[in-house]
């Protein structure tokens, strides 16, 4: 019944958008006529007849204007965002409450908007319940407007 509904349905939208051709009879034996089109025939303009032409305008692209001394190189916002992934994780209790050390840069990556980076680290920390053992951990942290957006552990 469902099915039939919903059939019924498109073949009505079908019909109402001018996609239909045809008669349609629906599961509940209603006949639907297919819209017709009315098409006006377009009016063309006689070509003008020719007259003296004035000459061409010349044109000449803008330069653009110099950069400002407030946009960053991709080098620097890729400084810029390591070093904002690098102070969040420094500030995890995980990395401070357990002596981490060795924080690393394995990747990091621009993601379309201003500020939107990955960056991947990695560090190693003592084990929680053993001091004398050694844990090796990956961060994923995502920026976004410079600030730490998500992250997870891997």
């Amino acid at each position: 019944m469902r099915i039939a509904y919903i059939l019924s349905l498109l073949v009505i939208m079908a019909a109402v958008a001018g996609c239909a051709t045809q008669e349609i009879t629906t599961a509940d034996e209603r006949v639907i006529k297919p819209t017709s089109m009315k098409t006006t025939p377009v009016e063309q303009e006689e070509p003008a007849a020719e007259t003296e032409t004035a000459p061409a305008k010349t044109t000449t692209k803008a330069t653009p204007p110099p950069a400002t001394s407030t946009e960053m190189t991709f080098e620097q916002e890729e400084a810029k965002a390591v070093e904002a992934a690098k102070e969040f994780v420094k500030s995890l209790d995980g990395y401070k409450l357990q002596q981490g050390r060795e924080l690393q840069v394995l990747n990091a990556a621009k993601t379309g908007c201003e500020g939107c980076w990955v960056v991947d680290l990695s560090f190693t920390r003592d084990l929680l319940y053993y001091p004398d053992k050694i844990e090796y951990i990956k961060v994923h942290v995502a920026l976004k407007n410079w600030k730490m957006d998500t992250y997870t552990f891997r």
